[in-house]
C-alpha cells in the first residue's frame, strides 16, 4: 500500500503537474531516467519523510500543555524517529553504493547536464529502488526504534540482530550466524 502511494505521489509518468499529484519529486525526460530537481539521495528521503509525516515535526519540540504525558511520549517518540532519519541517511547512501545497477547502464544514452548535477534512477529500476531502499528506510524511521546495522560476509543489504524475545516479521529475511548463535534481521 506505501508502495501505490510512492509511486502516484512521487512518480510523475506524464512529466505534468496536476492537482491530484503536486508533490511529484521523480519526472521523465527521456525513457532511460527518473531525474528529480534535488542533489542527493538525503533530500529525496527528508522530503518523502517529512510530507508523508513519517516525522510529525509539530510533536519535536514541547507543546504548550506540556502535562499531557501522552505528549510527552509522542515528543520522546518523534526525536527518536529524528535520530534514525540521521542514521537511515546514512543508511540509504550504504544501499545505493551496494546497488550500483540502479544508476548505471551501458546502453543508457549520453548524461545531460541534469544528471550530472542531480539525482536520479534508471526508469526500469524504480521498484527496486523503492523495494529494497525506500520502503525499508521509510518503515525503520517510522518504528522509532534504533538499531545498531552491520554488514554480514557474503550477504547483501544491512542486518541486525534479532533479540531473544522478538518475532520475526512477516516477510522478513533472518540469517543465522553459526558461531555465535545469534539470529539476524534484514534491514
Amino acid at each position: 500500500m506505501l508502495k501505490n502511494r510512492l509511486i502516484t505521489r512521487y512518480f510523475n509518468e506524464n512529466n505534468i503537474f496536476n492537482r491530484e499529484n503536486k508533490s511529484t519529486l521523480f519526472f521523465n525526460h527521456n525513457n532511460v531516467h527518473w531525474n528529480t530537481k534535488e542533489k542527493d539521495f538525503s533530500r529525496i528521503l527528508e522530503i518523502i519523510i517529512l510530507e508523508l509525516k513519517i516525522i510529525d515535526v509539530k510533536y519535536l519540540q514541547m507543546q504548550e500543555n506540556t502535562e499531557n504525558s501522552n505528549n510527552a511520549e509522542r515528543i520522546i517518540k518523534e526525536r527518536n524517529k529524528l535520530k534514525i532519519f540521521y542514521q537511515a541517511k546514512k543508511i540509504g547512501e550504504d544501499l545505493l553504493n551496494e546497488n550500483k545497477d540502479i544508476f548505471i547502464s551501458e546502453s543508457a544514452p549520453c548524461i545531460g547536464d541534469l544528471l550530472k548535477r542531480n539525482f536520479y534512477i534508471l526508469k526500469d529500476k524504480r521498484d527496486k529502488f523503492i523495494d529494497e531502499i525506500l520502503l525499508p528506510l521509510l518503515k525503520l524511521v517510522e518504528s522509532g526504534t534504533f538499531y545498531e546495522w552491520k554488514k554480514l560476509e557474503n550477504k547483501a543489504g544491512l542486518w541486525r540482530e534479532l533479540k531473544d524475545n522478538e518475532t520475526m516479521p512477516i516477510g522478513s529475511e533472518v540469517s543465522m550466524n553459526f558461531k555465535t548463535g545469534k539470529n539476524m534481521l534484514k534491514l
